[in-house]
This record gives structure tokens, C-alpha cells and sequence, in this order.
């Protein structure tokens, strides 16, 4: 099966989220899809690309309009799948529901079989004014108009993908997933020292708020 793993922003390979989604890829791979990775670049020049795998399948240029363009210039992802026999899409939510992505989850279910969006997160919103916030931006806007469309984006889809134990997210089917790691990323440690008289804890992760590690600590 050709899947078209789409995702609306860049890699960074010390981040947490870019390593959860090569596990992800890695291990459709396994289970026998053929799997392609479309992402959004922006290169070390400022030039904005999408790319599939290592192909640019749309140059945008640079400056304020190529800035604007990730928002709603689509097309050539439709393209590509239509071109390569795309059976199905799966998304990894951004929080960007709003006309242009619903647009193009409808191109697409014109031209594949499915298509899914994983939720990272089945209540997010307080982790996203977490992200606006740290990055100076008010939270209101994007928030706002995902609020407004997330349902009629989520009428779109065959499915959400989910980490949560909820059966149905906006009155869509859920399939539920377990967040895991690919432990040949991540080697064991071989020898232990002796911690029998002392407790450990270790947080494989950012600190943010959402991670609990205050409750963990009272």
C-alpha cells in the first residue's frame, strides 16, 4: 500500500516530535506500506519548499508570499498523489483546520482511497496556547479559527488516529495507538549500577506543564 504520511511544518532531529514521527514511519514500513514523507522546508537561505522524501515537489520561494503560500497553496501535494497512486493519506495534525486544509482533504478523497489525521493529543488546546505562548504569539487567532472548522474538517476523514482511550473524536472513528519509541534508536544499557538504596527518576522529554512532572515530584 502507498501512503502519503503528510505533516505541515519542518524536522529538527534533537526534537522529541520529529523522533516520534520517524518511529512512526519506521514502523508502517515494517507492517509493509510504502511510505512517503511530505513535509514543509525552509532552507538555510529562506527558501520554502514542499518535499516528499528528499524530492521538491513545490518550490515557493522566498519572502511574505511564499511565507503565506504553506497556508493554502496545496496542490502539488494533490498532484503528487494523484501522480504516484496514493491510497492513503495520513495526517498528523497541526492544529490548522480551516477552508484551505478542508479543501484539501476533500482533493484528496477525489483521488485516494483514505484518509486518516492523528490527533496528537485528544485534548490539546491548552498545549497549543503553551506553544503560541513561548513563541510570543497570542494564541486567539489560530486557535479561534481552528475552533471554528475542526468539526467540519473532522467530517471529512475516514478516521482519527488517537493516543487517548476515546472511541469517537468530533463524531468520527477513532483508532486508537500506542505511543511508543523504536528501541533500535534507543540502545539498552548493558551494565547497572547498584541503586538499591536510592530512587531515580528520569524525564525522557521537554518540560512542559502537560508532562505532570510537579504531580510526579509531590
Amino acid at each position: 500500500m502507498k501512503l502519503l504520511f503528510l505533516i505541515f511544518h519542518g524536522f529538527d532531529e534533537a526534537n522529541g516530535i520529529s523522533k516520534k514521527i520517524r518511529y512512526q514511519t519506521k514502523a508502517l514500513r515494517e507492517c509493509g506500506a510504502d511510505v512517503r514523507m511530505c513535509y514543509y522546508q525552509i532552507t538555510g537561505d529562506g527558501n520554502r519548499r514542499w518535499m516528499v522524501n528528499d524530492e521538491v515537489i513545490a518550490d515557493l520561494g522566498s519572502g511574505k508570499m511564499a511565507k503565506a503560500k504553506k497556508r493554502f497553496f496545496f496542490r502539488p501535494i494533490c498532484e503528487y498523489a494523484q501522480r504516484e497512486g496514493i491510497e492513503l493519506v495520513y495526517i498528523r495534525s497541526f492544529h490548522n483546520a480551516n477552508p484551505f486544509t478542508i479543501n484539501l482533504i476533500k482533493e484528496l478523497k477525489r483521488q485516494v482511497r483514505h484518509v486518516v489525521m492523528e490527533i496528537p493529543k485528544d485534548k490539546f488546546e491548552h498545549i497549543l496556547q503553551e506553544q503560541k505562548a513561548a513563541q510570543g504569539v497570542t494564541q486567539d487567532q489560530e486557535l479561534y479559527i481552528d475552533r471554528l472548522f475542526r468539526k467540519k474538517l473532522a467530517k471529512q476523514l475516514d478516521a482519527i488516529v488517537t493516543f487517548s482511550a476515546a472511541k469517537n473524536i468530533f463524531g468520527i472513528p477513532a483508532i486508537r495507538i500506542s505511543n511508543g519509541i523504536d528501541f533500535d534508536a534507543v540502545p539498552l544499557k548493558q551494565h547497572m549500577n547498584d541503586t538499591s538504596d536510592e530512587l531515580h527518576l528520569i524525564g525522557v522529554a521537554e518540560v512542559h506543564y502537560w508532562h505532570g512532572f510537579d504531580r510526579l515530584v509531590r
